[in-house]
């Protein structure tokens, strides 16, 4: 992530945060969304008692993901 913003990576002996780092991947989705934010998914909405709204889109949204 620092790569990505310019910043440089220290080099220490414990280069855990570097592997962290190179191990962080942006990957793109499609969301549903309303009024510009992605949507919670039906399974919390329900738990949450949130409404769904009446219009939904879907929108490509872009994630900063880690494999676990």
């Amino acid at each position: 992530m620092g790569s990505l913003l310019g910043l440089p990576i220290r080099r220490t002996r414990d280069t855990s945060l570097a592997k962290l780092t190179n191990a962080i991947e942006t990957n793109y989705f499609l969301l549903p969304t309303a009024k510009s934010k992605p949507l919670l998914s039906p399974e919390l909405s329900r738990s949450l008692e949130v409404e769904i709204p009446k219009t939904i889109t879907l929108q490509s949204w872009t994630i900063n993901c880690f494999f676990i």
